[in-house]
Order: structure tokens, then C-alpha cells, then sequence
């Protein structure tokens, strides 16, 4: 699932810097218990976004604390490198506020489908609300206020880590762009759109 940036280091540096010479903040795909972490942000990213599929597989079980353990060592590991912290893969209402008790300081989530499948019963509106709520949970009343304020009529999508021929990079034209892998080896950049829904802190 994630980079292994023992191989993919020396691909991705000049994919990296490519997107940050366009404004781009760079989160790179990551499995929690990766020993690559700090090597992040030597290759340029600005963070990284945590796999948390295992550990939600695991809360669904009823057994969650040592998948919930490797995503803390794996959050703090990139803190310390000086690395912001996302999260996503499989998480909903159910799972999300254990994972953001134990790392506060996640900077995003990423939330597709469970987000979608619980609005078809509750509503868009009333689901996202829901999801803000878990996410300001523990900040102090000024910080809950700041982390979500009122977004312009502009719509932000978000990118996703896809595959794509090279042919096919449009750094002109693309409003999002990804970092991912191909049927090769070659290391690609994409334009991209992701419906999905992301969270700021």
C-alpha cells in the first residue's frame, strides 16, 4: 500500500520537487510500522498520510490496540522529523475517535466511502457535521473554532496516489496531481480527481 522509500527514494525526489515548484504540498502514502518514515522528508514531502486500513480491519474485530499502536509510533516518528500527519482507508464514525485520541495531532483525514454510505441515511450535512465533531474533540474551544472555518464558494478536490502514463502529466492544466506507481516501474505524475472528502485541522 504504501512507498517503500528504500526503493522509490531516488524516483520520487525529482517527482517531489516537480510538484512543489508548482505550490503543491506533498503527503506521501505510508504504511503504519514503516521504517521509511523519516526518509519522508528527506526526499521532500511535506507529510504523510498513514494507512490506516489494518487498523480498522482490526476495530472491526474488536481487537484494534496494536494496529492502533503502530499508527502512534508511526505519527510520532514522522512529527518528530518534522512531518505533518494524515490519516486514511477505511475509516468511519465508529473508528475515527479512537485514532484521533491517540494522535491529536493529525493534521487530515481522508474519508470516501463511509463518509457517502452513512449520508444516504443521515444526510450529507449531518454527516459531515458528525465527523467535525469527532475531529474537535479534545481541542480547546478557540483551536476547534479555527481548525474549521468557513471555506470560500471554491471547491477543493482532493488528490489521490494513482497510476498513469507519463504522456498523460498535464502540470499546465492540473488542478490536483498525484504521485503513483504504474504497471512498470516508472514512477509517474497524473492529474487527478478523487471524490473523496477531506478534513482539515
Amino acid at each position: 500500500h504504501g512507498f517503500d522509500l528504500s526503493a522509490d527514494a531516488i524516483r520520487l525526489r525529482p517527482l517531489i520537487a516537480e510538484l512543489k515548484s508548482c505550490g503543491t504540498r506533498v503527503s506521501l502514502f505510508m504504511d503504519a510500522g514503516s521504517p521509511d518514515i523519516a526518509r519522508a522528508a528527506e526526499v521532500g514531502a511535506d507529510r504523510v498520510e498513514l494507512y490506516t486500513g489494518p487498523y480498522a480491519a482490526a476495530f472491526a474485530r474488536g481487537d484494534y490496540s496494536r494496529e492502533l499502536d503502530a499508527c502512534v509510533v508511526t505519527a510520532t516518528a514522522a512529527r518528530s522529523a518534522g512531518l505533518g500527519v494524515n490519516a486514511g482507508h477505511d475509516l468511519d464514525q465508529a473508528n475515527l475517535p479512537a485514532l484521533k485520541a491517540a494522535i491529536p495531532y493529525l493534521a487530515e483525514v481522508s474519508i470516501g466511502h463511509a463518509l457517502i454510505g452513512e449520508a444516504l441515511y443521515a444526510g450529507l450535512a449531518t454527516t459531515v457535521r458528525a465527523y467535525l465533531k469527532i475531529l474537535a474533540a479534545g481541542l480547546p474551544r478557540k483551536n476547534a473554532n479555527a481548525a474549521f472555518p468557513r471555506r470560500s464558494k471554491t471547491t477543493r478536490w482532493t488528490g489521490l496516489l494513482i497510476a498513469g502514463r507519463r504522456n498523460e502529466t498535464d502540470l499546465d492544466h492540473a488542478g490536483v496531481l498525484g504521485i503513483g506507481h504504474d504497471r512498470g516501474d516508472e514512477l509517474v505524475l497524473r492529474r487527478a480527481i478523487w471524490l473523496d472528502v477531506e478534513f482539515w485541522l
